[in-house]
């Protein structure tokens, strides 16, 4: 299968552009702060994913139909648990209210807890750090382990990107909430991801954009998020945290979520020193 080249690492882009969506479900949305002059709301698309979204389609159409067939045939056998966050790294976001919109502080998310219906093959990066920054290797930093049916499961978002860019996911995975049944979708942050640019045919087009998304293409990989279609709530309602703060004010990992340890936004203690004043007089 075709595949888009993200430095030494391939993730198909047709999946992260979420093209085959069942017609009974709604497509994924994000609420948009975004104001046109009229004074909408709207979601604007980034020139970094209409790009993914444009080689995306343009891979579904070479495509065999049994090819087709196969996206997202598995994604109602895999479920969204939760997502999984770090309490001592605290971020900021934007809560819809009846006056508008008020900023609050919510757990950084950085992981995900999911759970099969069928036992399947998940990818376990032998350091966890490795994100956009550093890029990722699939034959080289993964470690591949069987998940039992039924059997809960954590995965850092970039473990869990690559496991839900799979053809027979197809970037989405189903949600039970509140007696709802609906998909929840990965979505990619690609402003600062340097390999989608090279899909452009002339680099006139980048001076020519009235984007910031153009002047920082450095990042290895895309940013990886989670939403659920709309109406639906946030992915990251009931988050988990995986840190919590002991008598001493030290920030642990979980007992349950030791592999994540490598994440925790450890602060250096500073040494106290108490300053003597010399007694002049004597």
């Amino acid at each position: 299968m075709s595949k888009f080249d993200i430095g030494k690492s391939s993730i198909p882009v047709n999946n992260l552009s979420n093209q085959m969506s069942k017609k009974k479900r709604s497509e994924p949305t994000f609420k948009s702060t975004t104001e046109n002059k009229a004074g909408d709301t709207y979601y604007k698309i980034t020139n970094a994913n209409t790009l993914l979204i444009d080689e995306g389609s343009r891979l579904i159409k070479e495509m065999t139909e049994e090819e087709k067939a196969n996206l997202g045939s598995k994604s109602d056998t895999l479920h969204f648990i939760c997502q999984l966050g770090l309490a001592s790294k605290q971020k900021s976001r934007k809560i819809a209210n009846y006056y508008g919109f008020e900023a609050t502080k919510i757990s950084t998310p950085i992981g995900v807890k999911l759970e099969s219906d069928i036992d399947i093959e998940v990818p376990y990066l032998k350091d966890v750090t490795k994100n956009n920054k550093t890029g990722i290797d699939p034959e080289e930093d993964f470690d591949y382990r069987i998940v039992n049916a039924g059997e809960e499961f954590n995965l850092t978002l970039y473990e869990f990107m690559y496991l839900i860019i799979r053809d027979e996911y197809n970037g989405r995975l189903s949600v039970n909430k509140n007696g709802k049944d609906f998909y929840a979708y990965l979505s990619v942050k690609a402003n600062a991801y340097e390999e989608v640019y090279k899909l452009m045919d002339n680099e006139g087009d980048e001076k020519d954009s009235k984007t910031q998304s153009f002047k920082r293409k450095d990042a290895k990989l895309p940013t990886p998020t989670i939403i659920f279609e709309r109406n639906n709530g946030s992915s990251r309602e009931n988050m988990v945290d995986i840190d919590v703060r002991t008598e001493d004010g030290e920030w642990v990992i979980r007992k349950e979520y030791k592999r994540f340890e490598p994440l925790l936004n450890r602060r250096k203690k500073r040494n106290r020193t108490v300053a003597v004043r010399k007694d002049t007089n004597g």
